[in-house]
């Protein structure tokens, strides 16, 4: 090695060797030949402490005299080994070589270096690096990847991993320039970025890929189309053994192997095949490390490595499948975690790591959103799961979701597994602290079984219970439960209630209490013995339920869609399916239903505007605007449907061509419901905005009222309402102008219900308020009749049903309750908690409420008295 790094270097004297940016971005350099008579120095220094063939404990950081102590030490024919830098007591440092069988005494003949594994893969292994492995192996990449005087590589990658050493070496045996930074500007991405390849023009790199992918796409991009990068080496393992050269058209396989290098796959029964799938080995006659307490004299050649990585070999083209470790066996089906993470990176471009939590048999998916607003965390969550859901095959669905802004790194650039382990364990404790046994068998029951009347009276068999489905079950019992075992016979063979009423008994007895706020759904809480009301049926729709259901009185259907594409028509007294239809994007808006109840018109995020056929769910035309639809379209005549979209128009088309009559632009997107009267149209914008718009797309008059609105205009005879966000209630005439206003102070999301001369809405503050008018036609503003506190905040709108000529408002909230409170006191007659948050709008219908929950569920819910 020796012979080689002189040569070199006095073949390249007076080129640069070293550029190093100090914190401040201050740039130092050393040309070879500074490099060698630094190294002179340290050799006039070493030679009279050191023997041949000892090693030196190297505590330091990435510094720009690591080269010239590197030559020197290979003119000392001595090795060395990096410590990590934590370990800065001598103390300590001494006990760690001491634990890694390194003492001054002990001699080490032919070997250049040694390096302790991270044991992040496998258990830790003290490796002894011989001159012939690392020679060979920097020969072959520096002619492989044509590595010359007038490359640029980055000296980057930790001291005690192993590539740090390829790094190093490739420089001093090609006369290459090393570029070094501060470790401060290495830990920042955008300073390290301009460094490499603004500032600078690299032209090798090597790295772990969670470390590349800190920079962000677009820097990704730009690094890929336009820097001087010559030669990208991303792997997460250390094992130099394979390189293949990447092109976009060819499928990417693990290559040929570096010189000197020999492999094996071996099945699982340790035999070797020569196709299909099982564990790489590699080794070597020539290039071989020495591991732990092995000798030269004590193992046979060649030397064979098993890698831990499961690989699949066809012809002589072997393709990387995963960790032998990263594959589990879940539901009885074999599923490879990293097949998982690299579906999500190629769909969605995003990083992320799947954990599997063995102890709880749960399976962990962290997702990296480099900005994550918390306002809308639980958004980008349903939206991941939707995708996900299409994705995935169904065994491979994460338990949860957790968003992090950044993955945590070893030191050595890894993703630090050991800690999303640890952090997922507490993840999934936390989820289920407060949790007890009727919880969990009513949240079972309804994830797979659903909760209408006639699953209430058969027996987890008769519902269609599998063998897998009773262990996943079991599970989750057994987290809660440690009574006798007896109890799981009395569970899969009983009827649900019978068994509902046995857990109650035997929770009771366990001096387990129930608590109100978490109940789950299908649990009623009576508040009066006149009104009940029960789950009658659900149906499914793979994702969570945000837009209000739209009721076909005629046909006795209901209609809604989901963030999982999907718009069903289902019976709105059994729940059964009439017809379903997957659109390319979400679905949130409402339908709007045509006169004969044979064509509904849907909005998707897609930015179309759909005309389905009800019966069929066949697309008769599709019109497409600039953004998504988010608001419900509405009838201006027989012959012309409005609708607004997030592309700041309002449009005008023909309910039977799909033909556009007239757009007007409104400087804001329109998501709140149109309201019509007579021969004009008021549109409230997204930025509170209300404009008066003739039928011919002529602008009356518009006003700003200031703030944001996220409810619905409500029509008073002559006049309007307008709730806007920060809790004001704008009352307008249809000549535009303000005849008063009041306000609440709480955050509005909910549109305005009129009963009789009363006003009721709901606030983020977790109250409904109900506003009397004492002048029979809200000349005057109202006054405050009565305020009821719920259990959390409401974000939609109110309804009201009669029963037994008695009126009952029904309201919502984010926890997922539904409550009936009575329009004569204000007082809750009823609740029931379903299986997920709401923050769709309720629909009434005879004696029936339809709300869309965050379970993926629409529930049909029953109101008897």
């Amino acid at each position: 090695m020796y012979k080689h790094i002189s040569a070199s270097i006095n073949k390249h004297r007076n080129n640069d060797a070293i550029m190093l940016y100090n914190e401040n971005q201050q740039l130092q350099k050393l040309k070879y030949k500074d490099v060698e008579s630094l190294s002179n120095v340290f050799f006039e220094n070493l030679k009279y402490i050191s023997e041949d063939s000892i090693c030196f404990g190297l505590l330091m950081r990435h510094n720009i005299l690591i080269p010239s102590l590197i030559f020197s030490l290979q003119r000392l024919n001595c090795l060395f080994i990096f410590l990590d830098e934590n370990q800065r007591n001598p103390n300590e440092s001494s006990k760690l070589l001491n634990k890694l069988g390194i003492n001054e005494n002990q001699i080490y003949k032919d070997i250049n270096y040694i390096i302790q594994t991270s044991g992040t893969t496998d258990i830790q292994k003290v490796v002894r690096v011989g001159h012939n492995c690392i020679k060979s192996n920097i020969i072959c990449l520096k002619n492989r990847l044509n590595i010359t005087a007038e490359d640029v590589i980055y000296f980057g990658t930790c001291l005690t991993f192993d590539p740090s050493m390829i790094e190093l070496y490739l420089a001093l045996f090609s006369g290459a320039k090393l570029l070094l930074v501060d470790k401060k500007i290495g830990e920042n991405p955008r300073h390290l970025y301009n460094i490499l390849f603004k500032t600078n023009s690299v032209t090798f790199l090597q790295m772990c890929p969670s470390t590349f992918f800190q920079w962000s796409f677009s820097e990704i991009e730009s690094i890929f189309q336009n820097s001087s990068l010559k030669s990208l080496l991303l792997g997460e393992l250390s094992c130099w053994a394979f390189l293949a050269e990447i092109t976009e058209a060819q499928e990417i396989n693990l290559g040929c192997v570096l010189d000197d290098t020999v492999f094996e796959i071996k099945g699982d029964n340790s035999q070797k095949i020569m196709e299909g799938e099982g564990e790489l080995f590699v080794g070597s006659s020539y290039r071989i490390c020495y591991l732990d307490n092995e000798t030269s004299d004590a193992i046979d050649k060649p030397v064979m490595r098993k890698t831990g990585d499961l690989v699949s070999i066809k012809g002589n083209r072997i393709s990387y499948i995963g960790r032998c470790n990263y594959i589990i066996k879940r539901f009885g089906h074999r599923i490879n975690l990293q097949f998982i993470e690299n579906t999500i990176q190629v769909h969605t471009n995003l990083q992320s790591v799947c954990i599997w939590v063995a102890n709880s048999y749960k399976l962990l998916l962290y997702v990296v959103i480099k900005e994550i607003d918390d306002e809308i965390k639980f958004k980008i969550k349903d939206k991941l799961q939707v995708k996900i859901l299409h994705l995935l095959p169904k065994e491979c669905m994460p338990d949860h979701i957790e968003l992090l802004s950044e993955l945590p790194l070893t030191q050595n650039g890894k993703i630090n597994r050991v800690k999303l382990e640890m952090a997922a364990s507490s993840i999934f404790k936390n989820i289920h602290s407060n949790e007890n046994l009727l919880e969990v068998f009513d949240s079972l029951w309804c994830r797979y079984f659903g909760s209408n009347s006639k699953s209430l009276a058969k027996t987890f068999y008769e519902m269609g219970g599998t063998s897998i489905m009773r262990i996943q079950f079991l599970e989750e019992i057994k987290r809660i439960y440690t009574g006798p075992t007896i109890m799981f016979d009395y569970i899969f063979t009983n009827k649900y209630n019978d068994v509902r009423k046995f857990l109650c008994v035997t929770q009771n007895q366990s001096k387990r209490k129930l608590n109100d706020t978490n109940i789950n759904r299908g649990k009623v809480i009576k508040l009066s013995n006149k009104i009940d009301m029960e789950v009658n049926w659900s149906y499914n729709l793979q994702a969570c339920v945000d837009s209000t259901v739209e009721v076909l009185s005629k046909k006795r259907f209901v209609a809604v869609g989901s963030f999982s594409n999907i718009f069903a028509i289902v019976n709105l007294d059994t729940g059964k399916e009439l017809t379903k239809l997957v659109l390319p994007n979400a679905v949130e808006s409402s339908c709007l239903v045509s006169s004969g109840e044979n064509y509904v018109y849907i909005g998707c995020f897609d930015s179309k505007l759909y005309c389905v056929e009800v019966d069929t769910a066949n697309i008769i035309w599709e019109y497409v605007t600039d953004d998504r639809i988010k608001n419900k379209p509405i009838f201006l005549n027989k012959d012309a449907i409005l609708f607004g979209s997030y592309d700041k128009n309002i449009y005008c088309i023909s309910p039977k061509t799909g033909v556009m009559l007239w757009k007007l632009y409104v400087n804001a997107p329109v998501t709140v419901d149109i309201l019509l009267n007579e021969e004009i149209i008021i549109v409230v914008t997204i930025k509170g905005c209300c404009f008066c718009i003739n039928h011919f797309a002529v602008i009356i008059w518009q006003i700003d009222l200031g703030r944001p609105v996220f409810g619905s205009p409500t029509k008073l005879s002559n006049k309007f309402l307008v709730p806007d966000v920060l809790g004001t209630i704008h009352c307008l005439n249809f000549q535009g102008e303000k005849l008063w206003q009041f306000e609440v102070n709480e955050n509005i999301y909910s549109s305005i219900l009129l009963v009789k001369n009363y006003i009721i809405f709901g606030t983020h503050n977790s109250a409904i308020y109900c506003f009397e008018d004492l002048t029979s036609d809200f000349t005057l503003k109202p006054t405050l009749k009565y305020k009821l506190n719920i259990d959390s905040a409401t974000s939609s709108g109110v309804a009201s049903l009669t029963l037994n000529n008695d009126i009952y408002i029904v309201v919502t909230c984010t926890l997922g309750y539904i409550y009936l409170i009575n329009f004569g006191d204000f007082s809750i007659s009823s609740k029931i908690k379903l299986g997920g948050e709401i923050f769709s709008s309720p629909v009434v219908f005879e004696d029936k409420i339809f709300v869309g929950c965050r379970d993926n569920n629409l529930i049909c819910v029953k109101v008897q008295g």
